[in-house]
C-alpha cells in the first residue's frame, strides 16, 4: 500500500487554566487504496482536552468500507537527566533526555461513529506531575492497517498537564 504526503503545521491548544501549548496539527494522510484489500478506516482527529489525570480525545471514524476504525493512543514526553536523577520534564536543552511514555491506551469505532477515549495517566506520569506540577507531552495516535503493513499515525499534539491547583483553606 502506498501513502501519500504527511503534512504537519503549528497550532496552539489551550490547557486547564487557560495555559496555551503549541505543538504539531493532526497529521493528513492521503492514501491510495491497495489492490483487492481495504481502505483505512479513515479515523478523524475532534478535539483533545486535558486534565490533571489525562486526556480526553474526540475521534471520528469515516470508513466507507463497513469496517471502522481502531487503533492505539500513546501519551509521551522526555525527561531531562542529570546523571540519574530526574530534573525536567518536557523541555529542551543540552542534557540527556530520556523518552517516557505516561499514558497509552486504544480505540475502536464503527463505521461513522464518534466518540470521545479517556485517556488516564499512568503510575509514572502522575509520579511526575505531582513533582513537576506541568508536564508537556506528545498526544499520538496511529491507526492499525487492515492488510497488517503497520500502523499510520493521523495525530500529533503537544498537550499540557496541569496537576490541581489546592484549594486556600478557610
Amino acid at each position: 500500500m502506498a501513502l501519500g504526503v504527511v503534512a504537519i503545521a503549528a497550532v496552539s491548544l489551550v490547557a486547564p487554566g487557560g495555559a496555551t501549548a503549541t505543538g504539531p496539527a493532526p497529521v493528513q494522510q492521503q492514501q491510495t487504496p491497495a489492490p483487492g484489500g481495504p481502505v483505512l478506516g479513515l479515523t478523524h482527529f475532534v478535539s483533545l482536552k486535558t486534565s490533571s489525570t489525562g486526556a480526553a480525545l474526540r475521534l471520528s471514524c469515516s470508513s466507507s468500507d463497513g469496517q471502522g476504525c481502531s487503533g492505539a493512543i500513546f501519551i509521551t514526553s522526555d525527561e531531562t537527566l542529570q546523571g540519574k536523577k530526574v530534573i525536567a520534564v518536557g523541555t529542551s536543552n543540552n542534557r540527556t533526555k530520556m523518552s517516557v511514555r505516561i499514558g497509552q491506551g486504544s480505540f475502536s469505532l464503527a463505521a461513522g461513529a464518534t466518540a470521545t477515549f479517556q485517556i488516564k495517566l499512568n503510575s509514572t506520569g502522575l509520579q511526575l506531575l505531582r513533582h513537576f506540577h506541568t508536564i508537556s507531552a506528545w498526544v499520538l495516535a496511529n491507526e492499525a492497517m487492515a492488510n497488517n503493513s503497520g500502523p499510520v499515525i493521523f495525530l500529533l499534539h503537544e498537550a499540557l498537564f496541569e496537576s490541581k491547583k489546592k484549594q486556600k483553606k478557610k
